[in-house]
């Protein structure tokens, strides 16, 4: 029997719509009364109709650099029997590296967690974790700076490198307003899972692109490319009302997709494959 390989992030993990996500305490108390364990995400709806055994490997949370490194840690094992999807992040995510057991920037805070962030299981000290720009912006207001160097300083007071001060809290800060939000970091991350879908193609492995976010603009569309909006999947989700936000009736604030837009982005992949076919 062939597989199903699904890399992604939350749009392919199931994000709200999985019953795993209330073993954490924030998410039981926001989709407690939402998530359905008789309802299905589009990566196990397409593995039902596409009869293939699924094997989703996909995080919430993730960039389009780990997206990449997953599925260069896991290319050896794909075979021409079967099919995979590599579904493409937003952009203004970064991948920093963090000493384990220990924070700069936020790092996890049990064992849980930071097993999900570790790229790979080594001897390594380190270990990988996604920063968004956006929270970087919000968290990092001039008003939150003393509290979080403080924060910071007590948690590392025998690690003198990893204490945040003032140079390198201004250093990270613009890092990320001036480079990491520009569209260049985002099309590289792209081209990489693009060149990847590439390679997989040329070993005889059927595999297909869908994005969640609109598709930077220099960079050519393959022909596998699955596009649902021109926005994304994120924005299909929006204008059609498939989000858990409109699922709910706006009791939910949360814009990822709801059960019919899983069942949506299912049906779209399968007709597209299907039309190929023909």
């Amino acid at each position: 029997m062939g597989k199903l390989w699904c890399f992604g992030d939350s749009f392919t993990a199931g994000h709200g719509c999985k019953p795993e996500m209330l073993e954490v305490s924030y998410y039981n108390k926001k989709f407690k009364d939402y998530i359905d364990i008789n309802k299905k995400i589009w990566p196990e709806l397409l593995s039902d109709s596409l009869k293939l055994e699924l094997v989703n490997l996909s995080k919430n949370g993730l960039s389009n650099e780990w997206i990449a490194d997953t599925i260069i840690a896991n290319i050896k094992n794909i075979s021409t029997n079967d099919v995979v999807i590599l579904q493409t992040s937003t952009p203004a995510r970064y991948d920093f590296p963090f000493k384990k057991e220990k924070t700069l920037l936020g790092s996890p805070k049990d064992g849980q967690s930071k097993k999900d962030y570790i790229v790979n299981t080594n001897n390594s000290p380190y270990f990988f974790k996604t920063i968004f720009v956006s929270n970087i912006i919000k968290e990092w207001d001039v008003s939150m700076k003393d509290t979080l160097q403080y924060v910071n300083a007590q948690e590392n007071l025998n690690d003198k490198e990893l204490i945040l001060n003032d140079y390198k809290y201004n250093l990270i800060r613009g890092f990320f307003s001036e480079f990491i939000s520009t569209e260049k970091y985002y099309e590289r991350g792209v081209w990489r899972i693009v060149e990847l879908s590439n390679l997989l193609s040329l070993m005889g492995i059927k595999n297909y692109i869908i994005n969640e976010a609109a598709w930077p603009e220099f960079l050519n569309k393959p022909d596998n490319l699955i596009e649902m909006d021109s926005g994304g999947m994120t924005e299909y989700m929006i204008k059609n009302k498939k989000t858990i936000y409109h699922e709910t009736f706006r009791k939910i604030d949360d814009t990822h997709p709801g059960y019919s837009g899983h069942i949506d982005i299912s049906n779209y992949i399968i007709n597209f494959i299907r039309n190929e076919i023909k």
